[in-house]
């Protein structure tokens, strides 16, 4: 079985607006239910979970009585395991997705099913067109080769059992779910992504939404 795993849990701390950024409607329907649909929308997918804060919990499952939804928790780290943990226990190949980001194409959620075929994990990036710096004290100690940075996306995928068992021995902070995996042990695949699956974080960001919904 494969699982989407939805994050919609995040306060949108960025966006100024009274609701959470995932609750915002652009036309006639909400962010999350766009991201909800992509997934809908997919052959590749089974079942759905939908991690939110815990009060939009009833509110979340009236509106998607076909879907799991569960709390959330205090960090993205442990929504997304809130998620893994709720996944059936058939699970196989699980996905795990930004609400924020409603425009995640077909081709890349099949690209990243398919390709746990062969590796155990997959990130969706997309490779930078700006030259990268690394610095210190704002004085640059690299000029970093930008052929070999990508910025990442979503979803992420992974083999089941790899991310249940990374999360359960995590050490430290993390910014994401596979900086979780050994990567010296695990093999990631890149999986192409798209300027279009943007992660809507601030206001201006809804213009460049909107902009995408005409053009479909």
């Amino acid at each position: 079985m494969n699982i989407a795993i939805i994050l919609a849990g995040g306060s949108g701390t960025r966006f100024k607006s009274k609701i959470p950024k995932q609750y915002f409607k652009i036309g006639n329907k909400s962010i999350i239910n766009y991201t909800i649909d992509s997934f809908e929308k997919s052959s590749q997918i089974d079942k759905i979970i939908i991690v939110v804060d815990k009060k939009y919990i009833n509110q979340v499952s009236q509106e998607n009585p076909q879907h799991i939804v569960v709390s959330g928790g205090k960090s993205r780290f442990e929504s997304s395991y809130n998620g893994i943990l709720a996944c059936p226990k058939n699970c196989k190949k699980v996905l795990i997705h930004d609400a924020a980001r409603p425009f995640v194409s077909q081709e890349i959620i099949t690209s990243c099913i398919e390709a746990l075929d062969n590796y155990e994990a997959v990130v969706t990036s997309i490779q930078t067109t700006d030259t990268v710096i690394k610095s210190k004290n704002m004085e640059v100690l690299q000029v970093e080769d930008r052929s070999q940075i990508f910025l990442n996306q979503t979803p992420q995928g992974f083999d089941y059992k790899t991310i249940l068992n990374a999360h359960k021995n995590r050490a430290g902070s993390v910014t994401d779910d596979i900086s979780l995996l050994d990567l010296d042990k695990t093999r990631c695949k890149v999986i192409k992504g798209s300027k279009k699956n943007i992660k809507i974080t601030t206001n201006s960001d809804i213009q460049f939404a909107m902009n995408i919904l005409n053009q479909n």
